[in-house]
């Protein structure tokens, strides 16, 4: 028995010394289990951090390129690092969503979050925070650093189209675009219109993109070199290192730095020969060629641009088929390429925000974990960059993007070539009834009046490639997509159908297990039981639908990230805790509507933790939650208690809009302060005390808007707009003041408000009985500069105003443009620096007035 005993003990006591040393290992690895949730909050908290840094050296990198500064290989390296460590990061993030969302059994649970905790734990200490310290460290990104300053150019509002200009006009520009004229002069004598001419002319060159910098020097008789030299190089953002080699940089700065390289010899000529003389082409083809210094590559642009284009292309395609191709295959990345493309299936004047949602689910933007604000940042880039390449234009509005007709014309050729992409741009009759080329098809955009679909539909639409079927204006109540429609594309992510002219779905939409955008705008659909079984859907668009109540349906969509139901003038009921099960969403736009908004549904959207983009108009403001705008709302446009106005050009993204029949508290804005448009107009049920409301402010002194940019007014019924102790930074970064039809307002500005608004560039009062003054003196002192950035100054209809301030003899705008001043009978403007090439305006009385420039009178009657 000793024996025996014993030999337990010498096992025994190994085990126990084995279970010491074995403690603390193991005790570490349960804390990977414990801090599980904690470890990923650390993570993205950190690597949203150096998203941010990841950003910012971006933007030094590009201005130190622009600036003819070579980028040191350490700050490369580190942005190489930063994109494979986010992707690293997003890739396991992701994980842990697929997880949670399949997972099943404890023990499996356990091992994956120890899995999962520690590489979140190691990735942030050994990738992230190193690389953020980097970040911090990285210094001066170039040899040169210097911010980009904005390129002058007059506006058209001064040129006057006379006739006797126009062929002196059209000389000029055709020699602009003639690529051997290098050097082009316009004379006359003295006040005949030549320098409005020739900045008329930069103003069209730069819109049309016909150069990519545009500078307006004005050289004197005995021109100073050094000064001039000096000038263009401000306007193009270029900084001297060594004062001896400012004329060298200057030269490289403006054509680029390797178009006169003696190595290419004759070859930058011969390709912008190749462009036929078309400035489109020129255009994109310098864009893509631009700091191109090997020789290989400009004789690989010139062989590329004399190329045959495909054999079955005709006519201008066979021609300049090759020379925006070329541009297209020097696009940097595949995200760039694949935007253009579907840009091209979009009509001009199409909305970013349309675009985007063809686009999000399409695995284009970069990211499996992107959010969709993180996306939307992501196309605004892509969509800037085929700008910067000519392959894109500006749409009328600033949300909108447009493309030359010669441009969509190649890229839809493209993308039949290369990705089977079907349109009737390349209506071949052969390739459409060719099924083996139909199965390879990878998108599909047609009309609805097309003939071709309807053949098409249901058989044979065999395309089990197909990811993305658009077909526009369906207005023919003829065409019907039928019930078996929809068998034959498994793996289809984006549906667009709009003006469908059916009360329903064909029922086959519901194997589209790998359907994620659905777009139904201005259809007829009334029954949505179907939508609701589309579990995978991420974006739903229900644009200018009659529908009247919020389909129940709907709420079965908790993948949904992003739903617009725009402009459905019926809806006006939505069914309480339906909002709530879309926990996902992101982004909610329900503008347009005549909704009957309940306190409780209202209360539903707050719980939507996600939300990041709202449009809504809100009838009552009574039923608001508090606090109910959230600050983590990025992008809104929200209206309360009034009919919605808004400037379809608005390029803000926070706006908001109030009635108001009470003072202002930062508490009655429901809290908010990052609004930058503030529109505040009286309200419906505004109560008769106006002798008390005289007296007070319509902001009291707690409000602070430090991101407001935009502040209008109109027809409220307060005496005074600011308190003057008011903090001079709630309104700092203020740039344009509107004032309509306040008759209760003698004075807008307390002086202590109006020597803080340095920012501000527009002011228009208008219709406002008895107000006698701009700025109300509160000061002793003489002081003659109050708005020194003013751009513009509008004044219609005061007929109490007389001065704009009391307390100076003479206001100085010395930057002003625009005067417009209408029926101001007692008013009269002294105004000293005002530059006689900035003249323009509208002055109109019932009497004669005279308003004073410095030493310069204008005189002015009705």
């Amino acid at each position: 028995m000793c024996d025996v005993a014993g030999s337990i003990g010498s096992v025994v006591s190994p085990v126990l010394e084995v279970g010491k040393w074995l403690v603390v290992p193991i005790s570490h690895q349960f804390k990977y289990l414990f801090n599980y949730n904690t470890n990923f909050k650390n993570l993205e908290k950190e690597v949203k951090k150096l998203k941010n840094t990841k950003e910012e050296v971006h933007d030094q990198v590009d201005a130190a390129e622009r600036n003819l500064g070579k980028i040191k290989q350490n700050v490369k390296d580190w942005q190489n690092d930063v994109e494979k460590a986010i992707t690293k990061v997003e890739q396991l993030i992701q994980e842990k969503a697929d997880n949670q969302r399949y997972s099943k059994g404890l023990c499996c649970n356990f091992i994956i979050h120890y899995k999962h905790s520690k590489k979140a734990f190691k990735l942030k200490r050994d990738n992230v925070d190193p690389l953020l310290q980097q970040g911090k460290e990285l210094g001066p990104v170039s040899s040169r650093t210097n911010p980009l300053l904005e390129i002058w150019l007059r506006s058209s509002e001064d040129y006057l189209a006379f006739e006797s200009r126009n062929s002196t006009m059209k000389n000029v520009w055709d020699a602009l675009i003639d690529e051997n004229v290098f050097m082009t002069g316009v004379y006359g004598m003295g006040g005949i219109g030549k320098t409005t001419l020739v900045q008329e002319l930069g103003r069209k060159a730069k819109m049309d993109q016909l150069f990519e910098d545009i500078v307006f020097v004005e050289v004197s008789e005995s021109p100073d070199i050094k000064k001039i030299q000096t000038a263009i190089a401000d306007n193009l953002g270029l900084k001297f290192e060594n004062e001896s080699e400012r004329a060298k940089a200057l030269y490289s700065r403006m054509e680029g730095n390797v178009i006169q390289t003696r190595e290419l010899y004759s070859l930058p000529n011969d390709v912008c020969k190749e462009c036929g003389g078309l400035p489109i082409v020129i255009s994109i083809i310098a864009k893509a060629l631009k700091n191109k210094s090997r020789l290989s590559d400009w004789k690989y642009a010139l062989q590329e641009l004399r190329a045959p284009s495909p054999a079955k292309f005709t006519g201008f395609l066979e021609k300049d088929y090759t020379k925006i191709a070329l541009s297209y295959k020097y696009l940097r990345d595949d995200e760039l390429k694949k935007t253009f493309l579907i840009s091209s299936l979009m009509k001009n004047n199409t909305s970013i925000l349309d675009l985007f949602k063809h686009v999000v689910c399409l695995d284009i933007l970069g990211g499996v974990n992107l959010t969709m604000e993180d996306a939307r940042d992501r196309l605004d880039k892509l969509v800037d960059d085929l700008k910067d390449a000519c392959l894109l234009l500006n749409g009328v509005e600033s949300e909108q993007f447009a493309m030359h007709d010669l441009v969509r014309a190649i890229a839809t050729t493209i993308a039949y070539v290369d990705h089977h992409v079907f349109t009737m741009r390349n209506d071949v009759e052969r390739d459409w009834k060719d099924r083996d080329k139909l199965k390879k098809c990878t998108k599909i955009s047609l009309p609805g009046n097309n003939t071709i679909i309807s053949q098409l539909l249901p058989s044979d639409l065999d395309c089990p490639d197909l990811e993305y079927f658009s077909v526009s204006n369906m207005s023919n109540p003829s065409f019907e997509i039928l019930k078996d429609s929809f068998t034959m594309l498994s793996k289809l992510k984006v549906l667009n159908l709009v003006e469908l002219q059916q009360l329903s779905l064909p029922s086959s939409i519901i194997v589209l297990t790998n359907l994620q955008t659905l777009c139904l705008d201005n259809s007829e659909i009334k029954d949505f039981a179907i939508i609701g079984k589309l579990e995978t859907l991420k974006v739903l668009s229900l644009q200018e639908l009659d529908i009247e109540v919020f389909p129940l349906e709907l709420g079965q969509l908790t993948q949904l990230r992003l739903l617009d139901l725009s402009d459905c003038r019926q809806l006006k009921v939505i069914t309480p805790n339906v909002i709530s099960q879309l926990s996902k969403l992101e982004e909610f736009y329900i503008k347009g509507c005549p909704i009957k908004w309940k306190h409780e549904v209202l209360k539903e959207l707050k719980l939507l933790s996600n939300l990041t983009s709202l449009e809504l108009d809100i009838e009552d403001n009574n039923v608001l939650p508090k606090d109910f705008i959230s600050k983590e709302l990025r992008r809104y446009k929200i209206t309360i208690g009034y009919e919605y106005y808004e400037d379809p050009r608005s390029k803000y993204l926070r706006i908001l809009e109030i009635a108001c029949n009470s003072p202002i508290s930062q508490e009655e804005l429901y809290g908010i302060n990052n609004v930058e448009v503030l529109r505040i107009v009286k309200s419906l049920d505004d109560e008769e005390d106006l002798d008390k409301k005289q007296m007070l402010p319509l902001f009291n002194e707690k409000v602070i808007f430090t991101n407001l940019m935009v502040l209008k007014l109109v027809n409220i019924s307060f005496g005074r707009i600011w308190k003057s102790q008011l903090s001079t930074f709630s309104f700092q970064n203020l740039t344009q003041m509107m004032l309509v039809k306040c008759d209760k307002i003698k004075h807008v500005f307390p002086f202590s408000i109006a020597k803080s608004l340095e920012q501000l560039q527009y002011l228009m009062i208008k219709d406002c009985k008895v107000l006698d003054k701009n700025v109300e003196k509160e000061r002793t002192e003489v002081v003659n500069f109050i708005f020194p950035r003013i751009t513009k100054l509008e004044l219609t209809d005061l007929p109490k105003l007389t001065i704009f301030y009391q307390g100076t003899d003479a206001l100085e705008l010395p930057i002003l443009k625009t005067l417009k001043i209408v029926r101001c009978p007692n008013f009269t403007l002294r105004c000293q620096s005002f530059q006689d090439n900035n003249e323009d305006g509208e002055i109109q009385d019932s009497e004669s007035k005279s308003i004073f420039f410095g030493q310069k009178i204008l005189s002015y009657s009705s």
